[in-house]
């Protein structure tokens, strides 16, 4: 048992079934129904043994046979080990393969904290002092509210806004905002030099929009919640104190629909930036008071974007841009950065930054 425990998937020792015979399989029996086949009658047609009872030794990746034998066979052969020495050559390729294979997953694990390395160097060269993020397709689902305030909350759950959308961007924001290693585990201070962050959302469309039924319709307060447990979940996935990120992140909301009409002259949230029209991109609204409040030049300014409309707002205020995934998933992320007016990136690819 134990020497096939070490060097096995696996062991099955295949009994015969009273009624299933290999003249089924060579269509060779005359009966209208064939029998109900045994689990060893399958195993035997899968790995192609002709006799039965067998002994099976399976390969580690349990979908080849290294070797098989009657029990007679394998007596006479000198037990288990015996058998498997006939098949050492194809065991050792094996095992090479799939530590190979292991190797390249691991590699391929530290890809994202390479490439986040190379975006928060980019950053500092450019003398980027506030990322400005579009939370609708950046950091989560735009429609999606459904929001756990931590990773361990959310597990595998599906319907989960951050997942798949905001989990880009964590090797990028824990080099920018993570005091100490970017890898350390456990909770830390922020950086004393972490650029300022503000987050632009649109997600208070669903306050006003026509379009929107009474089911997908949200409360201002609503979107204000949506917005705190989103900034919990990044301090989480971060690992920065939570109060520490909420005082650290600066919020934009557009609640007025572009398909919304124009609030009454005696509504008194007309008053308010976020209720108004400039406000919504494609305007510049929300770029224009981060900057303000910040007192960040344009010039120090970066948007992260996810379509065609965050682009035409950093166009008209100044600022350079860059999609999400170029971002975060680019070896070289200069290359894609898209300045004020320009229709792609804009500057020719240079070689990658290099972490040190």
């Amino acid at each position: 048992r134990a020497v096939v425990d070490e060097r096995c998937w696996g062991v099955s020792a295949l009994q015969p079934s009273a009624m299933f015979t290999t003249s089924w399989r060579a269509g060779l029996s005359s009966e209208p129904e064939p029998p109900q086949p045994s689990h060893s009658d399958l195993v035997a047609l899968e790995y192609g043994v002709e006799a039965l009872p067998c002994l099976l030794l399976l390969a580690p990746d349990g979908q080849r046979c290294l070797a098989m034998a009657s029990p007679l066979e394998a007596a006479a052969a000198g037990g288990v080990e015996a058998l498997l020495g006939r098949s050492v050559p194809e065991l050792q390729l094996l095992r090479k393969q799939r530590a190979e294979q292991q190797g390249v997953r691991e590699l391929m694990g530290h890809v994202p904290a390479l490439y986040a390395a190379s975006a928060a160097q980019m950053l500092h060269h450019e003398g980027i002092r506030l990322v400005v993020w579009q939370v609708e397709g950046c950091l989560k689902a735009a429609v999606n509210v459904q929001l756990a305030e931590t990773a361990a909350a959310a597990g595998a759950k599906r319907h989960d806004a951050f997942q798949g959308y905001g989990s880009r961007a964590v090797p990028l924001l824990r080099q920018l905002l993570r005091a100490g290693g970017a890898s350390d585990e456990g909770v830390a201070a922020l950086r004393s030099d972490a650029p300022a962050i503000a987050f632009v959302s649109d997600q208070g469309h669903r306050c006003t929009d026509p379009t929107v039924g009474a089911r997908g319709r949200l409360s201002e307060a609503a979107v204000r919640e949506v917005a705190r447990k989103l900034v919990r979940r990044v301090a989480n996935e971060v690992g920065v104190g939570a109060e520490a990120l909420e005082g650290h992140v600066r919020w934009y909301h557009s609640f007025l629909s572009p398909a919304a009409p124009r609030l009454a002259e005696s509504d008194p949230r007309r008053g308010r930036r976020e209720w108004s029209r400039e406000y919504a991109r494609p305007s510049p609204g929300q770029l224009h008071h981060a900057m303000e409040e910040s007192g960040v030049p344009p010039a120090a300014t970066l948007l992260v974007s996810y379509d065609d409309r965050d682009e035409a707002a950093a166009d008209a205020a100044g600022v350079s841009s860059i999609r999400i995934e170029q971002l975060c998933m680019s070896p070289a992320p200069l290359s894609q950065l898209r300045r004020p007016g320009a229709s792609g990136g804009g500057m020719a690819a240079p070689d990658a930054f290099v972490p040190r």
